[in-house]
């Protein structure tokens, strides 16, 4: 489950492709706005938030402050875990 932008969402790909490869049975949970990313390489595919999600953190000034980032990547992170 990785968090952030193409980046950090490839290797995981990478990662899922190798294990299906091997037999095993890969899913990246991420948001959907990766979605065709991710099932266009081959791996399935889990949501977690929205593509509105998505862009309200990347659009958000706070994000690209190197002493705020992680307070807003917490902020999203845990609003998006079930209760």
């Amino acid at each position: 489950m990785p968090f952030g932008s193409s980046g950090d969402v490839n290797p995981f790909v990478g990662m899922g492709r190798e294990l299906k490869r091997w037999g095993h049975e890969a899913v990246v949970i991420m948001n959907p706005h990766f979605e065709k990313m991710i099932r266009g390489a081959g791996v399935e595919f889990a949501p977690m938030g929205s593509v509105k999600d998505y862009e309200r953190v990347t659009m958000d000034p706070d994000m690209w402050d190197a002493k705020k980032s992680i307070a807003v990547f917490i902020r999203v992170s845990l609003a998006q875990v079930p209760d």
